[in-house]
């Protein structure tokens, strides 16, 4: 297993550097990629941590036991620099990762995205706007700033684009996905907790409804009795292995015999069943054999602190419009 822990994939003057960790299964590649981006509010998070709703790891095993390499990536934060930079931010690692797919043994055609609550924002935005994007799995985002309480200075989105949303129509609909929507989009899959009380459904219905209408591939899988990072959810571990389902059908090669097609507007409640990947761009491959979890660090209350604050930040905000 190829271990690539703090690569430097970008330094721009006056930030700190941009950092990510690359995980490569073991055999003979190249492999399909999978860059997980963190949540936070834009304000927090570290590319190492997942939610503490998860089991430490847990993501990036599942990837590697489904031979997907992973790349758990930073980004700049609103208080470091104000919107585009953190989807640009997430671009440019994609540009590094696909001019050094040789040497990591990587398949620069075969890259989907995966990301939760802001990390879900940038990996919508950033696969519909990078027409090289294989898949997205989009974990409760936040997709359309306009409608939350866009009059209030305070919120993360607000935070993130320089003011309130009404007061800056134009770039908050430059940072809203549901506005690059096309029938080109990559398959999605959009995963949220019914009740979810820091970035409502309704932001997730929003963008598969764009998506279908589109003609895109779109799954939307609402998660009954879940809050906010699956809170309330008892199969944490049944979500993440229907996302990693879907990528490997959407980063994978077809099997001979003909692919089955499916349609569209399809919509799962999540009781442990996989959602549907949907036609997927370019070529697949697939992968086997089970891996075992990287050494990563894990510095619990660390993650918990930044689950805390998070929380904070968003329902910190009345979402009343």
């Amino acid at each position: 297993m190829g271990e690539y822990p703090g690569v430097i994939y970008a330094e721009h003057p006056g930030f700190r550097p941009l950092v990510l960790d690359l995980h490569v299964p073991d055999g003979t590649g190249p492999f399909p990629l999978v860059v997980w981006i963190h949540g936070g509010a834009f304000l927090f998070g570290d590319r190492r941590f997942l939610p503490e709703t998860l089991p430490p790891g847990s993501v990036f095993k599942a990837l590697l036991d489904a031979e997907i390499a992973v790349a758990t990536i930073d980004y700049r934060f609103s208080g470091e620099a104000l919107f585009p930079a953190q989807v640009d931010d997430v671009k440019t690692a994609l540009s590094f990762l696909r001019s050094s797919s040789e040497r990591f043994d990587l398949d620069a055609d075969r890259i989907g995205l995966w990301g939760e609550s802001a990390g879900g924002h940038l990996a919508a935005l950033a696969g519909l706007t990078d027409d090289a994007i294989a898949a997205v799995a989009a974990w409760y985002p936040l997709t359309d700033l306009r409608v939350l309480d866009p009059h209030n200075p305070d919120t993360p989105w607000a935070k993130l684009i320089g003011g309130p949303p009404a007061d800056l129509p134009a770039l908050a609909a430059q940072a809203s996905p549901v506005s690059h929507v096309t029938a080109d989009a990559p398959p999605f899959l959009i995963v949220h907790g019914a009740v979810d009380e820091a970035l409502p459904i309704s932001q997730s219905e929003q963008l598969h409804a764009r998506l279908v209408a589109a003609g895109a591939s779109s799954t939307f899988m609402p998660v009954e009795g879940a809050g906010h990072t699956f809170t309330g959810h008892d199969d944490v571990e049944g979500l993440i292995a229907s996302t990693v389902a879907f990528l490997a059908r959407s980063l994978t090669p077809p099997q001979p015999c003909p692919p089955k097609e499916r349609g569209g507007d399809e919509q799962h409640h999540h009781k442990g069943e996989e959602g549907d990947a949907g036609p997927a761009r370019g070529e697949r491959r697939r992968g086997a054999r089970p891996r075992r979890l990287p050494q990563m660090s894990r510095v619990s209350a660390v993650a918990s602190d930044h689950t805390r604050k998070i929380a904070r930040a968003i329902t910190m905000t009345d979402h009343s419009g």
